[in-house]
């Protein structure tokens, strides 16, 4: 009985926090350029969340379709909307050098009812540091230039707030190619990008707190 009280308690304060959290989400368009940002606050300490962040830079390489049950849980194809299914990307390959931080990744990019870019190649090099006041954060910057992607770099971030609670966040930079550049409206970019990125987060929320509910009840059947 006493163990249920707890666990109600825990997943009622977690909940009660969720319900407050204001997740932010923005996209604008420079020069060509599409920028986005999203934050969504976490209920779990730093050290939760970093293990959330190496999981998913581990994962990308060594396991990505593993990512499906958990980051990138109910992005991919969405089945009956067109309007987000218009691109799809499916990753086929995927290697990582811990040593240079170069990524690299071979995948198909299907753009609905027009073409198919097969085998295209995607290098990037990821970077992760660690901030004076404790932040974590991550460096994606993608080598690619043709008709489909000219640049792209992203940012993450994990910042403590309390001992207990973090925000998450990344700003990302896209300048498509000419022939995405065309097809590629800002309507367009929210359907396939936006949503899918804000996802992601939540995404990573939900498994930091399921990662810290578990510690919390680990540590208390330990005493």
């Amino acid at each position: 009985m006493r163990v249920k009280r707890i666990l109600f308690c825990i997943l009622g304060v977690l909940t009660a926090v969720n319900l407050t959290a204001t997740d932010y989400l923005s996209t604008r368009y420079v020069d060509g350029e599409f920028v986005s940002e999203c934050a969504v606050d976490a209920a779990a300490p730093l050290s939760v969340c970093d293990s959330v962040v190496a999981d998913l830079v581990e994962q990308i390489t060594s396991d990505y379709e593993r990512l499906f049950t958990w980051a990138f849980k109910g992005l991919g194809r969405q089945g009956g909307d067109d309007e987000r299914d218009e691109v799809v990307i499916t990753i086929k390959e995927s290697t990582f050098d811990k040593m240079s931080g170069l990524c690299h990744m071979v995948a198909d990019i299907e753009v609905s009812r027009v073409t198919t870019f097969r085998d295209i190649a995607l290098d990037s090099r990821v970077l992760q540091t660690k901030l004076a006041d404790g932040t974590t954060r991550v460096d994606v910057d993608i080598f690619y230039s043709n008709s489909f992607l000219k640049k792209a770099y992203g940012t993450f971030f994990v910042k403590p707030l309390s001992d207990t609670r973090c925000e998450m966040r990344i700003q990302i930079h896209v300048r498509f190619g000419w022939f995405f550049n065309l097809f590629i409206t800002q309507k367009r970019f929210r359907n396939i990008v936006e949503w899918r990125m804000q996802e992601f987060m939540r995404n990573l929320r939900t498994e930091a707190e399921k990662r810290y509910t578990q510690q919390l009840f680990e540590g208390y059947f330990i005493q």
